[in-house]
């Protein structure tokens, strides 16, 4: 809530293997993480934030604004985020650990979870 006083419309937040939230000053909502066996968490921050944001980029090609998406839409952008940084973390490096789409695809439909 602080930070949205300072002008954002929505504050996005990581929080590792803890999970991440979102808020946007009308709702928000906690998304816990998938548990994975880490090897090395270099660019796992990098690799969620990447996820929100072609999300995001996705939503406005449907013509869609980011910023006025429903507490179910930003739940599953957080669940794909949480799931590429998750994915990140199971391999050693930067850049071979980042995860395709395909990749994202095969690890959340082994959750029961893909939009």
């Amino acid at each position: 809530d602080i930070l949205l006083k300072y002008g954002p419309e929505m504050v996005v937040v990581t929080q590792g293997d803890k999970g991440s939230f979102f808020n946007n000053g009308r709702t928000c909502s906690f998304v816990e993480s998938y548990k994975v066996h880490t090897i090395d968490t270099t660019g796992c921050g990098d690799s969620f934030t990447s996820a929100v944001l072609a999300r995001f980029l996705q939503k406005i090609k449907q013509g869609k604004d980011p910023f006025d998406l429903g507490c179910e839409e930003m739940e599953d952008i957080l669940r794909f985020a949480n799931a590429a940084g998750a994915l990140t973390a199971t391999k050693k490096g930067v850049i071979p650990s980042l995860p395709t789409q395909e990749d994202l695809c095969i690890f959340l439909n082994g959750y029961g979870k893909i939009n």
